[in-house]
């Protein structure tokens, strides 16, 4: 095991330590099979015109985002302490690394995204730069508080390192830039080859990262006919669409309402404690979906089901505090429509993890 690895799984407060886990990371095993070189499967509801995007988005799907990030090169550029290792709860492509001077004293916070949409428009308005011998794009925030590092991976995607700050009141020895450079320059090597993550490089292994959200939604345009589309806007973010084109096959001059339902698979801290609570107008409510717990969330914006993928292997964030929250992998069902929400969520876990 190298000096980066070990660092990644055996860091004091590295969240994806193995004594951090609900399960020993041996009891977790996966099912993928596709191999590095055969061609990603893409559904067939999917339009020729997001084809190729979706068989992008499969690839990246396959990349570890928290193996990316180099915790011993990060204390080093910083000088401080790592504080947390995490997925991030906007989607298993995405990995928050947070640093600390101590206690309750939080830094920097480095925000890492595979495949993240940054297409020509966004690299005419970046500066390039050659980092590790290869090409980079920089970007500073208007308030000068963070800096965002990409690097390409086809034509419209990137690994993109959101370097952020926001810890005010105190000056930092660094800019975020500088500090953004000199780490991305120290993991040069492993961004030029991206660990996948069959690789076992970090623990626990997310078994939902093994799966495509389209799978899962194309259980909602079943029997839709023409009109009816999956539209992917993310590795783990896939929408099923319906009534976008000119109506079922037995009517094909009538035209249906627009609706998008959208499946995501994220990671998100003790979702199931909300059940019964009212915040901020919200209203939670527990649910059982496909024989696992869920968490609803009721809105004016409509409705949104939490399914706990496993509740038997979750991670802290400190693994020495008593009571430590727990995260957890979850499925993600956003509906406008709270009368289905049960059926629609039922419906999208029948699918997922089936072959």
């Amino acid at each position: 095991m190298n000096d980066r690895t070990r660092a990644t799984l055996l860091g004091a407060v590295v969240l994806l330590a193995a004594g951090c886990t609900g399960t020993h990371p041996s009891a977790v095993t996966s099912t993928t099979t596709q191999s590095a070189t055969e061609p990603p499967a893409v559904n067939a509801a999917i339009p020729d015109a997001t084809r190729a995007q979706a068989a992008s988005y499969a690839g990246f799907r396959a990349i570890d985002p928290c193996a990316l990030h180099d915790p011993a090169a990060a204390k080093t550029v910083s000088g401080d302490q790592v504080d947390e290792l995490l997925p991030d709860m906007d989607g298993l492509n995405q990995c928050v690394l947070r640093l600390t001077k101590g206690e309750s004293a939080g830094t920097w916070t480095l925000y890492l995204e595979v495949g993240a949409k940054y297409d020509a428009g966004r690299r005419r308005n970046a500066a390039p730069e050659t980092i590790g011998d290869r090409l980079t794009y920089r970007e500073e925030t208007d308030d000068k508080t963070g800096c965002d590092f990409a690097r390409p991976l086809d034509g419209t995607s990137a690994i993109v390192l959101r370097v952020r700050n926001y810890n005010r009141g105190e000056t930092t020895p660094k800019a975020p830039c500088d500090l953004g450079r000199e780490y991305v320059q120290a993991a040069a090597a492993v961004w030029a080859d991206p660990p996948r993550r069959d690789r076992g490089l970090t623990s626990p292994t997310l078994t939902l990262a093994e799966w495509d959200p389209c799978d899962g939604a194309a259980a909602l345009i079943e029997g839709c006919g023409d009109g009816a589309e999956l539209h992917p806007t993310a590795p783990f973010t896939c929408g099923a669409r319906t009534g976008y084109g000119s109506g079922g096959r037995d009517k094909p001059k009538e035209h249906k309402k627009k609706e998008e339902i959208t499946v995501s698979f994220a990671v998100e801290e003790q979702p199931l404690t909300l059940a019964g609570q009212k915040t901020n107008g919200i209203e939670y409510t527990a649910l059982t979906v496909a024989g696992r717990n869920a968490v609803a969330a009721a809105s004016t914006y409509g409705w949104r089901t939490a399914v706990v993928w496993d509740e038997n292997t979750w991670m802290v964030a400190d693994a020495k505090a008593e009571n430590a929250p727990k995260t957890y992998e979850v499925v993600v069902i956003q509906t406008k429509s709270c009368d289905t929400a049960q059926a629609t969520a039922d419906s999208v876990l029948a699918k997922v993890g089936r072959r």
